[in-house]
């Protein structure tokens, strides 16, 4: 009886252990480049939607009766909190202006780990747009919703209470976007 005892704490002691320690250091590693990449590929997004607007008048997807989408751009399933248009009809729709080549970026990262899953979110109403990536590390640019999970978002207008910025105050060059 004992000895149950004693291996039954040890294995629920164990287990606390590894879930509460830190990644090791090549996921730390992995997740810091592939961070990079989830910001570019944002930007790049970000650019994209406003060279559609500056084309069609609107944003994606935003046409008579819609008046708010939200796209989750993944190739994963993910449980998502709110209604979502199917990503397949937002790289359409960007194809359908921009030429049937156009690669939609997704992220880097094809399996849940530190933090959650990985995903790229475009949300619009009439009037403003946001694009953003879930981080595995923070900056001063994002916020955060969970420990290895840090939301960068980036859209038409700032929200500052959230940490969401105005893609054009950011002053970058977008030489790569159709």
């Amino acid at each position: 009886m004992k000895k149950t005892i004693f291996l039954f704490c040890f294995i629920f002691l164990f287990c606390f252990a590894c879930s509460t320690a830190a990644p090791p250091k090549w996921e730390q590693s992995y997740q810091k480049n592939a961070d990079t990449i989830r910001i570019k590929d944002i930007h790049y997004l970000a650019c994209l939607i406003e060279k559609y607007y500056e084309k069609v008048g609107h944003y994606p997807l935003i046409t008579g009766e819609r008046e708010r989408v939200d796209v989750l751009i993944t190739n994963n399933s993910i449980n998502y909190p709110v209604p979502t248009i199917p990503v397949t009809e937002f790289i359409q729709v960007m194809r359908d202006e921009f030429g049937k080549d156009l690669k939609i970026p997704m992220d880097p990262q094809k399996v849940d780990a530190w933090g959650g899953p990985r995903f790229y979110t475009y949300a619009a109403t009439k009037n403003n747009y946001w694009v953003a990536a879930y981080l595995f590390n923070g900056t001063n640019m994002t916020r955060k919703i969970m420990e290895y999970s840090y939301k960068y978002e980036v859209g038409s207008i700032s929200i500052p209470e959230k940490n969401i910025h105005r893609f054009k105050d950011l002053n970058l060059e977008q030489t790569h976007a159709p």
